[in-house]
């Protein structure tokens, strides 16, 4: 039997996502401070997961419409 493929992008997701919360106080962007809010209003597992969300978010606009990824607008 095989993985099943949406698991394994959720699966990739989250860990990107924890990747991305575990730096969040090394950089100074509109990303990291919108998780760090995040974290602080809603703790940082549902902030992971958020990220997540978001991250899925991105790629499917990027994919389906063809256009650059501008940080400060998609966390703005």
């Amino acid at each position: 039997m095989s993985a099943n493929p949406d698991r394994s992008v959720r699966t990739a997701l989250i860990h990107g996502a924890r990747a991305v919360f575990s730096w969040r106080h090394k950089h100074d962007d509109a990303m990291r401070r919108w998780i760090s809010a995040v974290a602080v209003r809603r703790g940082n597992k549902r902030a992971i997961v958020a990220m997540a969300n978001k991250l899925a978010r991105i790629v499917f606009r990027i994919l389906h419409n063809h256009q650059p990824f501008d940080l400060n607008k998609a966390f703005a």
